[in-house]
């Protein structure tokens, strides 16, 4: 009996022996994976008061983890778009380059979205024609003073050899430049584009943009570029490859004087230097951040045109001159009379004037040029303005 039952009975501890081992495996196989799980889930904390985003704090052993700032620098230097296989460490948490690009446009929104409900019907431009208006006398020094085309010559030829001595470039050399201004043909308005850039600072998308509705949709001759400090940035570089031979950087140092008046805000320095630009060569004179959205062509057969942008200026923003304009002399003569310390003056409220006295001497586009105007930049950045007809759209950005 005592022989028999033994074999039985240490089967039976053999099979408990198997349930509790099994048993201690199941549990502790439970156990590491709650731990290891408790890695893999996201973790939470708030950035403020109104949200909370997700970041892992665990990251695939095959993916690379790097900083933000390397991140930046990354994207700074060499415009690299292949950034999908980084995850992106910052402080103790890291995130996935999905996350963290939802994280940066969330904060973008927030930050400079409007969220106001915007009105289904596009705003409409007021008139200035039956508002009251300054006196346009009040405006010139003498309204009867004729220009001294004499003395007008010897100043812009001076200046020209001021520049020259400091290295400039001499627009009177680039041959194919001069044939362009004196080329007669049914347009008053040589195809030449300029911009001035005075000041090193960086080249933002916008810039980029305006400098690119120019080259595709005027298709000018040259973009001239005068500037006494080139850019530097992955939009410049991008932009010189596009419009290739078609763009000459012209290096060229701001206006000191006029007539023998220091200058010294660097606005009105620009300000001196675009119509030194228009009565030394002629051509299209845009703002940095005046974007052109179809051909300007119909505006070069006069020999001036300038928009309206308030009830009492001429925006200076946007120019077209024929070198010899009359309009564009009477101007440049006015400033003999520059005060530096008066604010836009003679850049919008002396030609506002001129127009008024000489209403034959100039071409005035009312609203699609520099319309809608600085005080009306909600139409364009918090409504559904229609800006489809317009030849330039000018963003007053600084």
């Amino acid at each position: 009996m005592k022989r028999s039952s033994r074999p039985r009975v240490l089967f039976c501890c053999f099979l408990v022996a198997i349930l509790l081992g099994s048993l201690f495996l199941v549990t502790l196989r439970n156990e590491s994976f709650s731990k290891y799980q408790t890695v893999l889930e996201p973790r939470h904390f708030s950035l403020d008061q109104n949200k909370t985003e997700s970041f892992r704090t665990f990251s695939d052993s095959r993916r690379k983890v790097i900083t933000e700032e390397k991140l930046r620098n990354i994207l700074n230097e060499n415009c690299d778009t292949s950034i999908e296989e980084f995850d992106v460490s910052i402080g103790n948490e890291i995130l996935t380059m999905t996350e963290y690009k939802d994280n940066l446009a969330r904060d973008f929104v927030a930050k400079n979205a409007n969220p106001g409900k915007k009105s289904s019907v596009s705003p409409t431009l007021r008139s200035y024609e039956n508002l009251p208006k300054p006196n346009p006398n009040k405006q010139l020094q003498n309204v009867k003073e004729v220009v001294d085309m004499k003395a007008m010559t010897e100043n812009i030829e001076n200046e020209r050899k001021r520049r020259i001595a400091l290295g400039d470039d001499d627009l009177l050399q680039i041959k194919e430049l001069v044939t362009e201004m004196e080329n007669e043909t049914i347009y008053k308005v040589p195809n030449l584009v300029h911009f001035i850039w005075f000041g090193c600072r960086r080249f933002r998308v916008d810039h980029y943009i305006t400098l690119l509705g120019a080259f595709r949709y005027q298709n000018p001759k040259f973009i001239l570029f005068h500037t006494d400090c080139e850019p530097v940035s992955e939009y410049w570089t991008v932009f010189k490859k596009i419009a290739g031979a078609t763009l000459r950087v012209v290096k060229r140092s701001p206006p000191l004087t006029i007539w023998e008046i220091p200058i010294k805000i660097v606005e009105h320095r620009a300000d001196v230097a675009r119509l030194q630009i228009m009565l030394e060569v002629g051509g299209i004179y845009l703002d940095t951040d005046s974007i052109v959205l179809r051909s300007v062509d119909s505006l070069r057969m006069d020999k001036m045109t300038l928009s309206e942008s308030n009830v009492d200026s001429l925006a200076n923003g946007i120019i077209f001159a024929n070198r010899h304009s009359w309009f564009l002399q009477r101007w440049y003569w006015e400033y003999k009379y520059f005060v530096d310390t008066h604010w836009g003056k003679n850049s919008v409220l002396v030609p506002w004037a001129m127009w008024k006295l000489f209403p034959d001497k100039i071409k005035v586009v009312k609203k699609l040029i520099c319309r809608p105007n600085w005080s009306e930049l909600s139409y364009i950045f918090h409504e559904l303005y229609d800006w489809h007809q317009n030849y330039i759209l000018h963003l007053y950005a600084r």
